[in-house]
């Protein structure tokens, strides 16, 4: 899942700009909160995040609004970017397995 949001942040043009760390941190982040979700089970705890933002050298702050505009535009793919139907394509099979 984390694959699929960095791979739909790639194709923003508030997000391609950031830091690849950024991105693949804020990925895994949203992927664990999705996760929690749907499994309805905490997972993030503040070990694994603390990890997270010490591979990644980035600040807590800043990986929770890029991972706000990561989710956003999870949620809002298809409008945000119609024409881009091969990620959906591609990789919406695979994150059904996690349902």
């Amino acid at each position: 899942m984390s694959v699929y949001l960095a791979k739909m942040a790639l194709h923003h043009e508030g997000l391609c700009t950031k830091e690849a760390s950024l991105i693949g941190t804020s990925s895994i982040y949203v992927a664990i909160k999705i996760c929690e979700q749907m499994r309805q089970k905490s997972i993030l705890t503040k070990v694994i995040l603390q990890d997270l933002l010490d591979s990644s050298g980035i600040e807590e702050r800043i990986l929770i609004e890029c991972s706000k505009k990561l989710l956003y535009l999870a949620q809002n793919f298809e409008k945000e970017r119609p024409s881009i139907g091969n990620l959906k394509e591609a990789y919406i099979p695979e994150l059904n397995k996690f349902v």
